[in-house]
């Protein structure tokens, strides 16, 4: 009986055991996916500056394209004017720059986690679209400073290279053109993971 009893309490303890193991186990799966989605929604939280400063940068970038079609000519009198937005331009493409490496930074704490892996998928397609979000900006920056430096040149009577201008605008534009749809498809495959992760904030959104 003896035998019998010490049996039954090692079989009960072999039990228990296995069932604290395989809570623990749940738990810790639990709360990675718990830690996943928050450090995705802090992530989003502060994607929203980053679309902040890109509606800024995009009003500016009118107002410059507007300015620079009206002057016309650029005389020494009217060279600030059109200087003073396009550094407030170049601002603005730093702001978006800084917001977007904050907020990737964020995503990037996803790919610390275990046992995560459709997480972490997201936010690689978050972090790649905020890569190429900084080289958009990059030439952006570009971009505008060919125009800036034709405006100084023009101010200045120095002679104006067009076919090189032309030419680097061209070459800059092609390039802005690919990166951006490189964005939209990033974006587009990171919604698609968000769907099956079923993120509420993300819904929200459409």
């Amino acid at each position: 009986m003896r035998g019998k009893a010490l049996k039954r309490s090692a079989v009960l303890i072999t039990i228990l055991v296995a069932v604290a193991l395989l809570g623990g186990a749940l738990a810790g799966c639990g709360g990675e996916e718990s830690k996943a989605r928050g450090y995705l929604e802090t992530a989003h939280s502060e994607g929203l500056k980053v679309t902040k400063n890109i509606d800024k940068l995009s009003k500016k970038e009118k107002e410059l394209t507007r300015l620079y079609q009206k002057t016309g000519q650029v005389t020494p009198e009217n060279l600030e004017s059109v200087r003073k937005p396009y550094l407030e331009l170049v601002e603005l493409i730093g702001a978006v720059k800084v917001t977007a490496e904050e907020t990737k930074s964020e995503y990037e704490k996803v790919l610390e986690l275990k046992d995560v892996e459709k997480y972490k998928d997201f936010a690689n397609m978050q972090i790649k679209a905020l890569d190429l979000l900084a080289k958009q900006m990059e030439l952006m920056g570009d971009y505008y400073s060919v125009f800036n430096k034709v405006a100084e040149d023009q101010a200045a009577g120095r002679p104006i290279d067009e076919a090189a201008v032309n030419s680097r605008i061209g070459k800059v534009s092609a390039e802005l053109v690919r990166v951006v749809q490189d964005i939209h498809k990033a974006k587009k495959d990171a919604a698609d993971i968000g769907d099956e992760l079923n993120l509420e904030w993300l819904k929200a959104e459409k």
